[in-house]
């Protein structure tokens, strides 16, 4: 094929539109090479900045390529020590079919995940991960695994939080049941007496001699005790779980504590021929909050009283710690079984209970005591046996131990309020 002849003129303009073309596409190689530049200077600083875990891997060997520092910084490698690993090296070998199945996914679908499972560290402890990722070939024809990792700890902690939260939050609903049961029940039964009386002292005033008058009216009176009693542990049980009892620990002499907690209940025992003696010495001091201290004491020689024999005995104790008192209360009752003794704080086994008089109780007052003795700083257990009776034992700290306890003052948890628990 023959070019025709062109002028000097023709071949010169040529020359110039060439020189043109050329300069034109060197700029757009400039600014494409720059633009190119800058997009990967953007992802390098996305990738190391990124506070999610970001990691590449050979998609063949699993050997990684790149790293960014939030991996590095929760599996406490340097960034040479992770290059040197490859993916099986971090992953724990109990997840091996899981990441068969989500290696095959990669395969099929060129993306895996997310899905939860555990890295190891440098120190050989685990983390949880959240992981997703996906397949791509680089410039040089590589299959490489981009890879998503959240360390999902925190998250994790939350949902065991959560969890436990709910957990508790349900035993708290069946023990409000279960306390409204025994409300329901325990209530009813002295109202109905004293109703009884009543209506029966009414309906034969005239009929009935003096001394059989009285004898309902101290039947009656004894009735409306037992409902007195029973609202006042109803009233405390609610306190002591609602954080609203005043906390106002001070310096208590035991034997008069013990006398004033006990006159009340002078007449049951007076029935039933019991003896209470308090053994500790007239100078024997505790520390605590007095009136939580006097229904303590009021309800476990209660239970004392009801659950003893006639003409039976009750003996108080205090000991001496290094760090407190001991208190024990003792009697020789029927003492409990042993299915009884590991059930006695459970509100969930509590229910009424017989004396043996056939006295009605709630089965809350020890319960009571223990929540009492607790938000005190001490503990409260029973010890027991059929053949000689029951001992009911408590620690309180003292004032030093208290104060180190709440590591404040201690005058910072001492109300002002005129509120008392026996109120």
């Amino acid at each position: 094929m023959e070019y025709p002849e062109k002028t000097k003129a023709e071949i010169i303009k040529e020359l110039r539109q060439l020189k043109k073309d050329h300069a034109i596409l060197k700029a757009s190689f400039i600014i494409s090479t720059n633009e190119k530049k800058l997009a990967q200077n953007n992802f390098q600083m996305l990738f190391e900045q990124s506070l999610v875990g970001m990691a590449l891997a050979d998609h063949e060997t699993g050997r990684f390529l790149s790293v960014n520092k939030a991996v590095l910084l929760t599996t406490g490698y340097t960034e040479q020590e992770f290059l040197d690993l490859n993916y099986w090296d971090i992953t724990p070998r109990e997840y091996e079919s899981q990441e068969i199945q989500q290696i095959e996914e990669l395969n099929l679908t060129g993306r895996f995940g997310p899905y939860l499972k555990e890295y190891i560290r440098k120190d050989g402890t685990r983390y949880p991960i959240s992981i997703s990722g996906a397949l791509y070939v680089d410039l040089h024809g590589k299959k490489v695994v981009w890879g998503i990792i959240q360390d999902i700890t925190e998250r994790i902690k939350a949902e065991k939080t959560i969890a436990k939260q709910n957990l508790e939050l349900k035993k708290l609903n069946e023990d409000k049941d279960r306390f409204i049961t025994i409300i329901a029940h325990d209530l009813k039964s002295p109202f109905s007496t004293v109703l009884g009386l009543l209506d029966l002292l009414n309906s034969n005033t005239s009929k009935y001699s003096l001394p059989e008058i009285e004898e309902l009216l101290s039947l009656i009176t004894q009735a409306a005790h037992n409902t007195s009693h029973l609202l006042d542990d109803i009233l405390h049980w609610v306190k002591a779980n609602t954080d609203n009892i005043a906390y106002k620990p001070e310096i208590v002499n035991f034997e008069k504590l013990f006398a004033e907690s006990i006159k009340s209940l002078h007449p049951n025992s007076e029935a039933k021929g019991i003896t209470i003696n308090n053994f500790a010495s007239k100078e024997a001091v505790v520390f605590g909050d007095k009136n939580m201290l006097k229904t303590i004491v009021r309800n476990i020689v209660s239970n004392a009283i009801k659950f003893n024999n006639n003409n039976g005995h009750i003996s108080a104790f205090l000991e001496q710690t290094n760090n407190g008192q001991t208190i024990t209360i003792a009697d020789t009752g029927i003492g409990m079984s042993a299915a009884t003794l590991n059930s006695l704080f459970d509100i969930s086994s509590i229910m009424s209970t017989t004396g043996t008089n056939n006295e009605k109780g709630s089965g809350l007052g020890l319960l009571i005591c223990k929540e009492l003795i607790e938000k005190q700083g001490g503990t409260l257990w029973a010890e027991s046996d059929s053949k000689t009776g029951t001992k009911i034992k408590f620690t309180l700290p003292t004032e030093v131990t208290v104060s180190e306890q709440l590591s404040e003052p201690i005058t910072k948890y001492i109300s002002n309020s005129n509120e008392s628990i026996e109120k």
